[in-house]
Order: structure tokens, then sequence, then C-alpha cells
């Protein structure tokens, strides 16, 4: 039981004064238990659902309910919370929404390494277009790699900035896709400015990716371009 406010009002009476002690609390409500499909861990996990709600108090006991104030789906594995209607979605559709999520990131983060030397050339656009399509994200137009260069600009992020920010959001193989993307992107007009280079060192340790690992994902990003 968690206090959230506290009113304390002195009620007199001829001959002597009471205490009334009225405030509101929050409880937390267990419902339901189960398996389900977990957007984070990415496999079916068990899962608690869990209820808060407020409550008046009289003397700090919970007498009168008031409106829902949470209601959401935990896994008991990696305990992140969802929202209920996670139990009702197929886990092939939640697994193509976040690949879809994680294709954007993708995106940003190579538009934020292509930008980093404050030129953008047809070699860094044609890069961009042809990883993103190769990873199912489509194909994109020049009008919409600038558009996006754009928002990029505004923003103020670096790309390993903004690579830690939704490091929780990937898969190991869709970081793995964020490294060959930047990599490619930055290495595409040739040499890579300094400013890349700062990039491109920190992007492993936003993504939680170690050194032998990240060595071997950039071996494989030079050979699948040489092929």
């Amino acid at each position: 039981m968690k206090t959230a406010s506290t009113a304390i009002r002195t009620l007199k009476n001829p001959g002597h004064s009471k205490m009334l002690i009225i405030g509101t609390t929050e409880l937390t409500f267990k419902r339901e238990k189960g398996s389900f499909f977990c957007p984070l861990c990415r496999a079916d996990a068990f899962f608690q659902r869990r209820i808060k709600r407020r409550f008046l108090t009289l003397y700090f006991i919970p007498i009168l309910p008031f409106e829902k104030t949470a209601d959401f789906v935990e896994c008991l594995k990696c305990r992140n919370k969802c929202d209920p209607d996670i139990l009702d979605r197929d886990p092939n559709e939640v697994l193509q929404s976040l690949h879809a999520n994680a294709m954007e990131h993708v995106l940003h983060v190579m538009i934020l390494t292509m930008i980093a030397d404050e030129r953008i050339t047809a070699e860094e656009i044609d890069v961009v277009q042809k990883f993103f399509e190769r990873s199912g994200g489509g194909r994109l137009t020049p009008q919409q790699i600038d558009a996006e260069s754009v928002i990029a600009r505004e923003s103020e992020v670096t790309a390993a900035v903004y690579a830690g920010i939704v490091a929780d959001e990937l898969s190991d193989a869709e970081a793995e896709q964020m490294v060959k993307g930047a990599f490619l992107v930055a290495s595409a007009s040739g040499s890579l400015t300094d400013s890349q280079l700062e990039d491109l060192k920190l992007l492993p340790l936003a993504l939680g990716i170690d050194e032998q690992r990240y060595c071997q994902i950039i071996a494989f990003a030079i050979d699948a371009e040489d092929d």
C-alpha cells in the first residue's frame, strides 16, 4: 500500500476534539496468469496481469475505490510491461511489427551517420536505398531520404546516442543490421571522416556488442558488398 496523499481534519465537539484522517492510496491487484508472446523476450513467456486502483482511505484503511490508474500485463521473465491487448495479438503479427519498427531505427542511424560529415553524396544515398530495400523496408526515394536528413539534423542527436536509446527494442540480428548499415553508409564515399569514425567506435558500446563480434560484423558487411 502506498499513500499518495493524506488530509487531516479536526472535528471539534463540545468538550473534546477528534482527529479524522482522510487520504488516498493506490493498490495493485493481481488478475489472471498465463503464457503469452512477450515482445521484449520475442518468445513465449509466463505473464501476470496487474491492475492498479486508487482508494479513499479513512485512518489509512482503504474504504472506497476510485478509478483504475493502470492495467497491464507483466512478463515474469523480463518484467516488461505491456498493454493487455498484447494477449489477443498473433505472435507473427507482433514480430512483423517489431521488425518494421527496428528497420526504421536502422534507417535513422544510417541517416545520422550519413549527415555526420555535413554532406550527402550520391554514393551514400545509393547505399541507404539498397540496404533498406534488401532488409525488407521497401524502396526509398531520394526525396524521402532528404526529408529524413532534415529531421535528423534538427534532432541534433548522434548515431551512437540514438542507437543507445533504442537498443532495448532490437534483437541481436537487428542490432547487427544497424552496425552494418552505419558502416556501409559511412564508407560509401571512400574515406571516413573523424565524426563518422567516432560514431562507429561508439556504436557497438551503445548496442552492447563486444569488439570481436563487431569486427566480424564489419568483415561480413565488406564481404557482402564485394560479392
